[in-house]
């Protein structure tokens, strides 16, 4: 399952004091004590629906918003923007990249950036068999 989302988790993560010190928007935090770690996250829009230049415009902003409370997250979080490719015969490779502003920003803060990929062959493609070699 693909995600565009800002998380940040750990096992040395403590949320509840976090938000007590720092105003972030957040979807939902979670404690150790009902899963592995400790953690928060933000939904930051609907992956099917933005696409990857889109993702990046709300990510930098949100990222900007929250500037000095992402700050105090950098061991802890990450940004990732999700696509989605359909691998063919034709089309083989592709290529991503953030805009400068936007790794310079999270370069400033400490934040880890990725892209959250979804690879699918396509039905066209012909793959051969191990007999066929």
């Amino acid at each position: 399952m693909r995600q565009f989302l800002f998380y940040a988790m750990g096992d040395e993560f403590d949320v509840a004091q976090y938000l007590s010190q720092y105003q972030i928007d957040y979807s939902c935090v979670w404690e150790r004590d009902k899963h592995q770690t400790n953690g928060l996250v933000k939904y930051l829009g609907n992956e099917y629906m933005l696409n990857i230049y889109e993702q990046e415009k709300i990510a930098y902003k949100y990222m900007q918003t929250n500037k000095d409370a992402l700050k105090a997250l950098v061991n802890f979080a990450m940004l990732s923007l999700s696509c989605e490719f359909e691998i063919d015969s034709e089309t083989t490779r592709s290529y991503l990249s953030f805009e400068p502003e936007t790794m310079l920003l999270a370069g400033h803060i400490g934040l880890k950036l990725a892209f959250n990929l979804e690879i699918s062959i396509s039905e066209t493609w012909y793959i051969p068999s191990a007999a066929e070699y």
